[in-house]
């Protein structure tokens, strides 16, 4: 059985995020399949509790190589239902082998992901895919420190030119963000190419 890795409830929408994390330079070894079985058992549940979670005519078959998502998508509805709020899917996983193939279903991340979206009903029409690299990107205020060490350190995010990239681009935008709040240029007092 699996469950969201992250809900994230808002004001006008409420997010269910299956993460995957895994090393950049090869394709994961699973990620969002399900048991014949535990589709066969479960799905007729979400299906029956929610008929617009699929299209119709989608076969359990068609739903194995997705399952958690779907299941995300299931809960993504009722949490919306409950709350009054849009729901949404959300992957997070690594950029860097999202298009890496998979070995056994003999697709990628990329595929199975569009395939998910196009197996769902009326009822969960949003779905979003991000990646751990982007989050590294947006983390600059210092209550974030402990989280983008944590990301510019793991081993599955860790490339010399993506730690390269971030070092450069946070230095960067530090030093463009100091510049512009104290309006001074390089040279100390004076006003530089980042002032008004």
């Amino acid at each position: 059985m699996t469950e969201p890795d992250a809900i994230i409830l808002g004001t006008t929408g409420v997010a269910v995020t299956e993460c995957k994390l895994s090393p950049s330079d090869r394709a994961p070894s699973h990620l969002w399949e399900g048991r014949l079985d535990s589709v066969g058992k479960r799905l007729p549940t979400y299906v029956g509790k929610n008929a617009g979670l699929l299209k119709d005519n989608i076969s359990d078959k068609d739903v194995i190589p997705v399952y958690q998502l779907t299941r995300m998508a299931f809960y993504a509805i009722e949490l919306g239902a409950s709350f009054g709020v849009e729901p949404v899917v959300v992957s997070l996983a690594n950029r860097g082998n999202w298009s890496r193939e998979i070995h056994k279903p003999g697709k990628s991340a990329s595929d199975l992901w569009d395939m998910f979206c196009e197996i769902l009903g009326k009822d969960s029409r949003r779905c979003e895919a991000i990646f751990w690299q982007d989050l590294r990107e947006l983390i600059e205020d210092k209550p974030l420190d402990a989280l983008s060490a944590y990301l510019s350190t793991h081993p599955c995010l860790q490339y010399a030119f993506q730690i390269e990239r971030l070092v450069c681009l946070l230095a960067h935008k530090s030093l463009f963000s100091y510049l512009r709040r104290t309006k001074k240029g390089p040279g100390g007092n004076s006003p530089g190419p980042f002032s008004d």
